[in-house]
């Protein structure tokens, strides 16, 4: 044998069992294998939890897909629509110059709004400005209906209606009170020192408002989590992206894990878009053993919603509630 052939052989003999063990464990993490049903959940006291076997229908940017989102619009439009009805509000919250918490998305004002033709500029955040500068824009400019059109686009200044305004916090739970009773999933897009401040002031404002304990507050930012925990370890919190991650394997494994206490109240994950299938029965099972919720998003399939609800699922958060309700009650 040719010394060319002999290192091919070696090689050959080292790479493939690392590229099986690769693929095994890709197919063992993207792939539900489980074949178990939801477990009876009426004995975990977490509000979260679905407790009549079917997944509240969590609205995304307030329903985006309906109104122009965030705007009280938005939130008049779900709460008000005859035909569907809503369980929990997904709401992203960021803080202005004058550090007020209005309910934004994205990291910049661009998406959604006429902030550029307004400010002069591209990319201005919400931090840049007070919250009165920011009630000078119109968050319905880009809103696009599903049959293609953009009612708000051509107004400005004083054209602009209240309800296509920015939202403070509050005023979305003083909307919101004459309703209900809702549920909310709230991320605090800001880190660092900003961050710390949305925290402060949103754990006030749930508490002046009394809807703490019908909240579940999370972030992208590790340091925001870890600030959560040490200032207001009562606040209830979903997991971080390590934490979840940790998790999944927890329940993969299927680890005695009775005696950890984790910090947690629920799992606000995606089903299967990225690497780590975390849409399986298994993983909710696991995750109500431990008393701990399990919403699902951004879900704008129905037989996404469907699936996800029949494996035990306790929330599907979409930008289309109207879609979610209508799929998980057999009207579509």
């Amino acid at each position: 044998m040719s010394e060319r052939r002999r290192n091919f052989v070696i090689i050959e003999s080292i790479v493939m069992p690392v590229l099986l063990l690769i693929v095994t464990g890709l197919a063992i993490v993207t792939h539900d294998y489980s074949k178990a049903e939801p477990i009876p959940v009426d004995q975990y006291s977490n509000v979260n939890i679905a407790k009549d076997g079917k997944a509240m229908v969590a609205t995304n940017r307030t329903g985006a897909g309906l109104a122009p989102e965030n705007t009280k619009l938005a939130f008049e439009t779900v709460t008000q629509g005859k035909d569907f009805k809503i369980n929990v509000f997904k709401l992203d919250v960021q803080m202005t110059k004058d550090e007020e918490l209005v309910v934004l998305h994205d990291k910049t004002l661009d998406t959604t709004s006429d902030s550029a033709e307004v400010f002069g500029k591209e990319n201005v955040k919400a931090s840049e400005k007070t919250y009165e500068e920011l009630r000078e824009l119109n968050m319905g400019k880009k809103f696009v209906s599903d049959t293609g059109e953009m009612p708000y686009k051509d107004l400005s200044g004083e054209q602009v209606p209240e309800n296509i305004k920015i939202c403070k916090l509050e005023d979305v739970f003083e909307t919101l009170s004459s309703s209900g009773p809702y549920y909310y999933a709230i991320e605090i897009k800001d880190k660092g020192e900003l961050g710390q401040k949305a925290c402060d002031k949103l754990w006030e404002i749930l508490n002046d408002k009394s809807v703490l304990e019908k909240s579940v507050v999370g972030t992208f930012n590790s340091d925001i989590t870890k600030y959560m925990e040490e200032t207001y370890p009562n606040m209830p919190r979903s997991a971080s992206i390590k934490e979840s991650i940790d998790f999944y394997f927890d329940s993969l494994l299927n680890r005695n894990r009775s005696n950890v206490y984790y910090k947690f109240v629920a799992l606000q994950i995606p089903d299967d878009d990225y690497v780590i299938n975390f849409g399986t029965t298994r993983l909710i099972n696991y995750a109500h053993k431990h008393n701990i919720a399990v919403q699902y998003w951004t879900i704008n399939e129905e037989d996404e919603v469907k699936e996800l609800s029949s494996k035990g699922a306790d929330a599907i958060i979409s930008d289309y509630p109207d879609m979610v309700y209508n799929a998980l009650n057999g009207k579509v």
